[in-house]
């Protein structure tokens, strides 16, 4: 598990005042080549306190197809995150798509 602190948040006391945005995607390659490190990382916002980014495996074979998630905890309220990106490498080299967010639910 990768994370990122944003925020200090050690000083709330009301853990109803936070919540998690789960952000998954669907990722196929339909490449030759393997793709490696998968990451799905939110643009950091107002209101967002940390992110895990939940490890997959390392690589996806090619034709090969797999979940990949990230979590998310906003004070309560925030407004979800209109992308997320999608960061892979093949053959060493980075890639980046940026994907559109088609929903997002706050979980308490």
């Amino acid at each position: 598990v990768q994370g990122q602190v944003y925020q200090d948040f050690s000083y709330a006391s009301d853990p109803n005042s936070y919540a998690f945005y789960r952000y998954e995607a669907t990722v196929r390659n339909w490449g030759f080549l393997p793709a490696e490190w998968l990451e799905l990382t939110v643009p950091q916002q107002e209101g967002m306190l940390v992110q895990e980014t939940i490890q997959h495996p390392p690589s996806l074979p090619a034709f090969g197809e797999q979940q990949v998630q990230s979590l998310v905890l906003v004070q309560y309220g925030s407004t979800p995150a209109a992308t997320v990106t999608l960061t892979y490498f093949v053959f060493g080299r980075p890639y980046s798509l940026s994907l559109p967010v088609v929903s997002a639910t706050a979980s308490p």
